[in-house]
């Protein structure tokens, strides 16, 4: 990560930049967002924590993720894209997915909100978030940089838990809200 930092100061792109501490890493799983008074936040709680009780609840095996190459992710940030190992832990990303999106369109105040369905998944941990639009010669020398690091692979790794965090700002992240730890390893062996 040091040395994409340096190419994009290399190359005059670091200004449109602000990247993440590497110790704030951490895989998105699903995106909420709610745009909601606060006093709602905690029926949003609610929902998650019956999401992450039925979660427990069918034991879904920890999925075995790959992270690999950098790409833009939503038009708003850098990130190295993240990618189920196998077809099992796709499935279980998928119902993982499937149960908040169940609990969270109970919840009426977010039935308005634009929740993704459970298989649109396009695993990502952000790198750096854009700070200002980026665009002609430097964007194309963006661009050069991405190509070079599209098919780099970063490891691989177990997701032991999700966890419902909340920010103010990309950078400001709260303690974990919600936890639920996949109590079933990998291998399927308890």
């Amino acid at each position: 990560v040091d040395t994409r930092k340096s190419e994009f100061r290399g190359k005059g792109l670091s200004r449109y930049f602000a990247c993440l501490p590497y110790e704030t890493y951490d895989m998105t799983v699903y995106d909420i967002e709610i745009r909601s008074p606060p006093h709602v936040r905690g029926d949003v709680r609610d929902a998650v924590r019956r999401a992450f009780a039925r979660i427990a609840g069918e034991r879904i095996p920890a999925p075995q993720m790959e992270a690999k190459g950098i790409v833009i992710s939503a038009a708003v940030s850098l990130a190295a894209r993240v990618d189920p190992q196998t077809l099992p832990d796709l499935k279980a990303i998928w119902r993982m997915r499937e149960i908040l999106r169940e609990e969270l369109t109970h919840f009426d105040a977010l039935r308005d909100q634009r929740l993704a369905p459970a298989k649109e998944f396009m695993g990502h941990i952000t790198l750096a978030y854009f700070t200002d639009d980026i665009l002609g010669e430097d964007y194309g020398r963006l661009q050069g940089i991405l190509r070079k690091y599209e098919q780099l692979f970063f490891g691989g790794f177990s997701v032991s838990g999700i966890e419902l965090r909340s920010f103010e700002d990309m950078q400001t992240w709260s303690p974990s809200v919600e936890a639920v730890s996949f109590s079933i390893p990998a291998d399927g062996n308890d």
